[in-house]
């Protein structure tokens, strides 16, 4: 896709979750800054644990729209830093979003919560 029709706030996001956290939510902004209706047909993700969102499928931008392309990934089970994509494809080509989570290692002993 050339990068001269869609702006985005960022395509590398980052996310470092809490101890306890589940989900990694991720949000990219975008606006058609060409002169012409551009489609997104749909997105695809890198693994199953992903799951990106589009407000409709297809969603045309006219020129000059803006929206959003919300995106989750399910930490559950995880530790260390994970890197998952999220591939927009349109009417102009495709766009690759890259998100990036550094994830704690497991608390050892009771949560903070727990002491007394």
């Amino acid at each position: 896709m050339a990068s001269n029709l869609i702006a985005w706030d960022a395509v590398n996001k980052l996310y470092l979750p809490a101890h306890g956290d589940t989900n990694a939510p991720f949000t990219f902004n975008l606006t058609n800054v060409s002169p012409e209706n551009i489609v997104i047909y749909a997105t695809d993700t890198s693994c199953d644990c992903t799951v990106a969102k589009l407000p409709a499928t297809p969603w045309t931008l006219l020129p000059g729209g803006h929206g959003q392309i919300q995106a989750d990934i399910d930490l559950r089970g995880k530790t260390g830093t994970s890197t998952n994509w999220v591939v927009v494809f349109t009417s102009k080509g495709n766009k690759l979003l890259q998100m990036k989570t550094v994830i704690p290692p497991p608390l050892k002993g009771p949560l903070p919560s727990q002491r007394n």
